[in-house]
């Protein structure tokens, strides 16, 4: 197992050039495996555009250096290239944790790969929270949601001050209703914690999150 900002530090090592070839700048998982997909590189750390490198290509994962056959396993971006080549997959550092139920857990800090098969272990947020990496849900750009049991988060047996710090003041980009159609707060409301507390009390806090 291995830190990602561990990793995001590490040269890269040619091994039939026998020399430094790159730095690794991001990491970035498939959304639909959940998996580590691609790397983006730099030659050096003054790089503004960064080249692709493919987990598969990677021949290991040292306390020092990540090593790969060739140099010819980088891919080159183009400077007219608008977007990175990494279709369906998104960087994870930063992004908000979304409980199933619809409770904000925090931001992710850190978190830890598997660096044989890529797969996510634990998810480290901001407040010292751990996550389990096999509770992922949903990779998307808005939120990583996750299954955590209620016996082992607060988060999903109550509505806790996280999620109505980070749900308070927002506007909804849609209008959220109640299965039952008996509860709507219309799109552009900005909502209050009153309302907040009023989407759980209907069980619609998920659907409230998500239209922010």
């Amino acid at each position: 197992m291995k830190l990602a900002s561990v990793i995001a530090k590490l040269p890269i090592v040619s091994i039939n050039e026998g020399e430094q070839v790159a730095i690794v700048k991001n990491l970035f998982f498939n959304r639909k495996t959940k998996k580590l997909e691609y790397l983006t590189v730099v030659e050096n750390a003054e790089d503004v555009i960064p080249a692709i490198l493919s987990f598969k290509d990677l021949t290991g994962i040292g306390n020092d250096f990540i090593t790969i056959l060739s140099i010819d396993n980088i891919k080159k971006i183009q400077a007219n290239e608008t977007a990175l080549p990494v279709d369906d997959c998104i960087s994870l550092g930063g992004r908000t944790v979304l409980s199933s139920s619809g409770n904000v857990i925090g931001e992710i800090a850190d978190y830890e790969i598997n660096k044989k098969t890529g797969t996510v272990s634990r998810l480290l947020i901001s407040d010292k929270t751990e996550v389990a990496g096999d509770t992922l849900v949903t990779l998307s750009p808005k939120f990583i949601v996750v299954s955590v049991p209620d016996a082992e988060s607060k988060a999903d047996s109550s509505l806790d001050d996280a999620s109505v710090s980070y749900l308070v003041g927002k506007t909804l980009t849609a209008d959220v209703t109640s299965d039952d159609e008996t509860f709507t707060i219309q799109k552009g409301t900005v909502l209050t914690k009153e309302l907040v507390m009023a989407a759980e009390e209907n069980g619609v806090l998920l659907k409230l999150t998500m239209a922010v």
